[in-house]
């Protein structure tokens, strides 16, 4: 008996449903897009970008083949997405994790005036959902507070806040927003 794609489909359907099926499409071409988007920066500044698979329990999940800190972004970001595939073509293969961080740290001089270093850090989710902030660390990186929070970021937030590599940019950034909300958390959905 020959297997038409059709057929193929509908088996997978019957072991997943629908909706969890769409869901997981819908995250693969986002990771695809954000895949293109970091990888066409420069490698200077993709070099300053961490993206790690984690399990739920915040720990790295690490996978066959990837070395988190040596592999390229483009690399990183095929891991989760051909993962998310082959649980597409495959109901029953095993969550290798449960979500993606992508991450960027801004060594902040003390002569700035600011406490500490900054983050910016996007959480994407197997759901589909996600979770951006930046935030304001101590010297010792404690955190201290959220600048912005929120379930969403444009991908003009997304490249103001993780691809610069204007230090100055942020610093300012960071500067006029305490001067005008204090260290009250604005929404990030805003960016």
């Amino acid at each position: 008996m020959k297997l038409t794609e059709a057929k193929l489909k509908q088996l997978i359907l019957e072991q997943m449903n629908e909706d969890e099926f769409k869901q997981l499409n819908k995250l693969i071409e986002y990771l695809q897009f954000l895949q293109q988007f970091f990888s066409s920066l420069p490698d200077d500044i993709q070099f300053e970008i961490d993206v790690h698979l984690r399990k739920e329990s915040g720990l790295i999940s690490y996978i066959r083949g990837l070395d988190d800190l040596r592999s390229p972004l483009r690399d990183r970001f095929q891991v989760a997405i051909d993962s998310l595939a082959r649980e597409t073509e495959e109901p029953s293969a095993k969550k290798e994790w449960h979500f993606v961080t992508i991450s960027r740290w801004y060594d902040v001089p003390r002569a700035s005036g600011l406490p500490g270093d900054i983050q910016s850090e996007l959480q994407i989710y197997r759901d589909g959902s996600k979770h951006f902030a930046i935030t304001q660390f101590d010297r010792d990186e404690n955190e201290l507070f959220n600048y912005y929070e929120g379930n969403d970021i444009s991908t003009r937030g997304l490249e103001d806040y993780m691809a610069s590599d204007d230090v100055e940019m942020i610093i300012e950034f960071a500067k006029e927003h305490i001067k005008i909300n204090g260290k009250t958390t604005l929404d990030s959905s805003t960016l």
